[in-house]
């Protein structure tokens, strides 16, 4: 009994040492050309994203013609701000101050462009009827919310734990 199930393991590890080593040279090729990594998106899928969340917003704010002012300002610094961000920051060479202070740095220029953008919002939602406010209201506060996944998770529920 204990030879079978010893012949059935040494059978299964060296099928999967088998099959390991023959996906090793699909595993060792490099990536595809212009491939990048994890959360690095050049300045144009910045700005391509961005567009795309604002096109989104105006269609379900239904900017009148009275309003597109106030609505090109705002897109304004929403495309201004997508540009100005840059990729994540390289490995950090350093000591520990030297590397909490650009980072403290990168936060406050962060802060500095939520400031901005919580301007632009106030003076488009003052050119906005009470339905509409609803809608921009409703907009910011699920910004940022669900990035992972897809956003498919209702509301409420919390994103699976990994």
């Amino acid at each position: 009994m204990k030879s079978i199930q010893f012949s059935r393991t040494l059978g299964a590890l060296a099928l999967g040492a088998a099959l390991l080593t023959a996906a090793m040279p699909a595993l060792s090729q490099p990536g595809p050309e212009g491939a990048m990594p994890h959360r690095a998106f050049s300045e144009a899928d910045r700005a391509a994203f961005a567009q795309k969340r604002l096109d989104h917003m105006a269609a379900r704010l239904e900017i009148k013609a009275s309003q597109q002012a106030a609505w090109k300002a705002y897109s304004q610094v929403v495309l201004d701000q997508s540009k100005r961000m840059g990729p994540p920051l390289a490995d950090m060479k350093g000591d520990a101050a030297t590397v909490l202070r650009a980072r403290a740095e990168r936060m406050n220029q962060h802060a500095k462009n939520l400031n901005q953008l919580a301007d632009a919002t106030a003076r488009l939602s003052a050119a906005l009827t009470p339905e509409q406010r609803q809608v921009l209201d409703q907009t910011a506060r699920e910004h940022g919310r669900f990035r992972h996944h897809g956003g498919k998770h209702g509301e409420g529920q919390q994103a699976p734990k990994p």
